[in-house]
């Protein structure tokens, strides 16, 4: 199926709806989340979209779908919109019966959220000959506006990350859009609480890139290109300046104190990603992200998660973002990611050793494994089975973990050997 001309939609949807493909990224893990906005966030953060940079959509099914790299974030953020609607209204994100008939609804609900919310998508419902458009004309032209490519940056993490991370607002505000009667009164609130959201995201960028007292060339630029492309106002933009040129401390700054737990979230991963672009973490800095968690009521345990999703998304895609490549060693972001998984399961031993118990073939093996060579189909199934059991703990219900790098020897260095031996 060509997905690059007019009327891609609502091919994409047909053969959505006729099950001919489904999306891979995340519908293997179906445990449920302690919170909507907890399921949210597991959807939302494996797309990438959270962090600017989409995943390529890889996807179960017979057909093939020819997609540019615009093309794959458009059929990313469909996507994100029907699994919204599905939590929304409380389906199972594999009830083909509410998938076909969300489907059939999607392209009304993306236009109408889009064209109330952001008038600046604007776009007329007639066209040029007189015909009124449908729905699926409409929702194709808003996303063709709404998402934007530049050739010139889109091989560089950190600008990517701040140009298009505002994705994830869209597709959060979506979801508390779908929940509320729509009127007047109530799409001018949430204008103007997407654009108060992305001024204060301005001054998170700003007191973050101040921590360690010294503006790095890297976050001057990308703050300038993040400014530039959230619409801000004339006098918006002048504040945002004066706050990344002067500093800006958390004191200053009016931290949402009764927010939803994926906001603050994000405005805590905006700030560790701030944070990261040097790719060197200083004392200071780490000092500033505990007093950043803290004023968002953000525990500890909350807090050394949001780590481990944007490390484990990096290495987890590593080969997709060749530019990082000389730019940070993979090598000391895995110990670093593996040190983390460690302290993680040491927190965990009960119940990862029960589980290791309860599997006779995987304690067999492991058995084997201290005194004889194991054939690579065996190497294979203790892989598996062992990151079978790290999806277990609590913690990781909610952040994805990047298997395609979870080779045998980072396990064995994460889970320690009295472990393993049951």
């Amino acid at each position: 199926m060509k997905t690059k001309s007019k009327g891609w939609l609502s091919s994409y949807l047909e053969g959505r709806i006729a099950g001919a493909f489904e999306p891979k990224w995340f519908f293997d893990d179906t445990r449920p989340a302690d919170h909507p906005d907890q399921a949210l966030y597991r959807i939302l953060q494996p797309t990438g979209l959270i962090y600017g940079q989409p995943i390529h959509f890889d996807y179960n099914g017979e057909q093939s779908l020819e997609m540019d790299e615009k093309m794959n974030l458009k059929v990313l953020m469909v996507e994100s919109f029907i699994n919204a609607t599905l939590l929304a209204e409380n389906k199972g994100l594999k009830d083909t019966v509410a998938i076909k008939d969300i489907a059939e609804r999607i392209s009304q609900l993306i236009s109408d959220f889009y064209l109330s919310l952001y008038p600046e998508l604007s776009i007329s419902s007639w066209s040029l000959l007189g015909g009124k458009r449908s729905s699926m004309e409409m929702a194709e032209k808003v996303l063709e506006k709404r998402i934007v490519i530049n050739p010139k940056t889109r091989e560089n993490f950190w600008i990517n990350f701040f140009q298009n991370s505002f994705l994830f607002l869209d597709i959060f505000m979506f979801a508390k859009w779908l929940n509320i009667k729509k009127d007047k009164v109530v799409n001018e609130f949430f204008r103007q609480e997407k654009n108060d959201f992305r001024f204060l995201v301005t001054k998170i960028i700003a007191a973050a890139a101040h921590a360690n007292e010294e503006i790095e060339d890297e976050e001057e630029r990308f703050f300038e290109y993040f400014v530039e492309s959230i619409n801000l106002s004339t006098e918006e933009k002048a504040k945002a300046y004066s706050s990344f040129q002067n500093g800006i401390s958390l004191q200053e700054i009016d931290l949402p104190e009764r927010e939803s737990w994926i906001v603050k979230k994000y405005l805590l991963e905006v700030a560790i990603m701030t944070i990261w672009t040097d790719r060197l973490v200083e004392s200071n800095e780490i000092a500033f992200l505990q007093d950043l968690r803290k004023a968002l009521e953000i525990n500890e345990d909350d807090f050394e998660m949001s780590m481990i999703a944007i490390e484990g998304f990096v290495l987890g895609h590593w080969e997709e973002f060749t530019y990082l490549k000389n730019k940070n060693s993979f090598d000391r972001l895995s110990n670093q990611y593996s040190a983390r998984l460690k302290e993680i399961v040491g927190k965990n031993s009960d119940r990862i050793t029960s589980h290791i118990k309860n599997q006779e073939k995987l304690s067999n093996l492991l058995r084997k494994a201290e005194s004889a060579q194991l054939e690579p189909e065996e190497q294979e199934f203790i892989r598996r089975e062992l990151i079978i059991i790290l999806k277990t703990i609590p913690a990781f219900s909610v952040v994805a973990l990047p298997e395609s790098v979870m080779d045998l020897p980072m396990l064995m260095r994460v889970i320690p050997a009295d472990l393993l031996r049951g």
